[in-house]
């Protein structure tokens, strides 16, 4: 998470495209490494028919959070505007 948060900020004050570029690239990583050890993490933990059970929620979960994720956002920023309309 400091890895992705950290190549957020380096991001917004990148100077060139080759900058941002590199950046971005660090934040992949970032982003793709805690879904790469949840899935070691249970082959290693495991076994038999419950590591199957448990890779499949694993993988309803990673694939169903890029699709909620922005809902919640725009839910968020929806009652933080109204919250800042009675303050």
């Amino acid at each position: 998470m400091t890895l992705f948060v950290g190549a957020t900020f380096l991001c917004s004050f990148s100077q060139s495209v080759t900058e941002l570029v590199l950046f971005r690239v660090f934040q992949g990583m970032a982003a793709a490494a805690p879904s790469a050890m949840c899935m070691a993490i249970c082959r290693d933990k495991y076994e038999g028919h419950m590591r199957k059970k448990i890779l499949a929620y694993i993988s309803i979960i990673l694939g169903l959070t890029p699709m909620i994720a922005p809902m919640i956002g725009a839910l968020i920023l929806k009652y933080k505007r109204v919250a800042e309309y009675f303050l």
